[in-house]
């Protein structure tokens, strides 16, 4: 302002100053960017936490709703109303896309916007689960050869899935998570996907008539290609289950299962974040200062607060070192050592520590040195298998979980 006076008064008319707008939104009386700002602020507060959490999940559910009817109507066209009636419709989320790509494969009208919304919808399946490359690839090689040559950017060209490609099969980076015999999809990832449906999965393909031998065939193309992998896991067949369970479609032997593992299996993790969470919220009121905490099993998503978590990793090696060992390898091989080396004094302490029930024992002594006591015990698994226990164990040191 300073500088605008002086040259006023040197200047004997009035000429126009044009002054620095400044371009920030923060700094901005721009209506628009008001709105975008206050939204963003709304979003992202403690107050809306939920958001984060929920609106994926009900997300999620419309999806696998909407993909489930389909999957109905296609089996309708195909077969008798008993048949689609008592279709087997409970399958991963991962597999929802699937469902509307052969839906739309089959009994969409050709129209510009339809073909359209059918290349979106696949290319997006792609995007999410590259392994669904491996089914279409003998009928979609056009679009895919076209999809490529148009994807460049910093003057060379770049494709994600070229480089996942590249990274866990020509390098066999993936090696490390082990390696399986080539039969292995035959002889245990196929059956255990399938489960009790294996039975009605196989008396469907024998009684397959000529408009179905095309999903039998794209189940034995996609899994004798995954045949040649030396990696093998039971998700990466996901893609091939609604194919499967159109010939098993008369059961519903999966219903009981279907409880037990949405709401029995395997839930220590989330209910376990749970007990944090209401702890961090119990403590945040009371402006306690910061700590560490070790969480000692899978981490999931879900606490969204400012606290430092640390975690056994397990990534691979990408340096070549054939020595190589793991975080978690290294703590399995001697936990009460791992813990008195990364904890020496009492400062670096972490206030919380969640470990399985099949550890406690090992660690028993540095848990009473450091005077910790347990907080919780939940359920995880009726099936405690390796390093994964039966319950999960919270452990607490001292007040309450603290913040940053």
């Amino acid at each position: 302002m300073e500088k605008i006076r002086e040259r006023f008064k040197q200047k004997s008319s009035c000429e126009s100053v044009r002054l620095r707008k400044r371009s920030s939104m923060l700094y901005s009386t721009d209506h628009k960017h008001s709105v975008r700002l206050l939204i963003s602020i709304i979003l992202f507060s403690d107050g809306c936490l939920f958001l984060q959490v929920f609106v994926p999940r009900v997300f999620q559910a419309l999806l696998a709703a909407y993909a489930d009817v389909k999957l109905y109507n296609l089996v309708l066209r195909w077969e008798s109303p008993d048949v689609a009636r008592w279709t087997v419709i409970f399958q991963p989320k991962k597999t929802k896309l699937v469902i509307l790509v052969l839906f739309m494969y089959y009994y969409l009208e050709f129209t510009v916007f339809m073909f359209t919304v059918f290349i979106l919808t696949l290319v997006l399946e792609i995007f999410i689960r590259l392994s669904f490359f491996i089914i279409s690839f003998y009928v979609k090689l056009i679009v895919f050869s076209i999809i490529t040559l148009t994807l460049s950017v910093f003057l060379k060209w770049i494709l994600v899935q070229w480089n996942f490609l590249k990274f866990n099969v020509l390098h066999n980076v993936a090696v490390f998570y082990g390696a399986h015999p080539w039969h292995w999809y035959f002889t245990q990832g196929l059956p255990v996907v399938l489960g009790r449906h294996l039975p009605l999965f196989l008396h469907g393909c024998s009684l397959a008539t000529k408009k179905h031998r095309i999903l039998v065939i794209t189940v034995l193309w996609t899994t004798a290609i995954y045949i040649l992998l030396a990696h093998k896991e039971f998700r990466f067949v996901y893609p091939v289950l609604p194919f499967c369970m159109i010939f098993s479609g008369m059961s519903l032997a999966n219903l009981i299962p279907a409880l037990y593992t949405g709401l029995i299996q395997q839930r220590g993790p989330l209910c376990s974040e749970k007990i944090l969470k209401t702890s961090f919220k119990n403590i945040k009121n009371s402006n306690t200062s910061s700590s560490k905490r070790l969480v000692a099993l899978m981490f999931c998503s879900h606490l969204h607060c400012p606290l430092n978590l640390r975690f056994l990793e397990c990534p691979p090696d990408l340096t070549g070192n054939e020595e190589y060992v793991d975080e978690a390898d290294v703590f399995f091989s001697n936990p009460l050592h791992w813990l008195r080396m990364s904890f020496p004094s009492q400062s670096t302490l972490p206030s919380h520590i969640l470990l399985f029930d099949c550890l406690e024992k090992e660690i028993s002594s540095f848990l009473e040195e450091n005077r910790f006591a347990k907080k919780a015990e939940i359920f995880h698994t009726h099936f405690p298998e390796g390093r994964v226990g039966r319950n999960i164990l919270i452990y607490t040191r001292g007040s309450e979980l603290k913040t940053k």
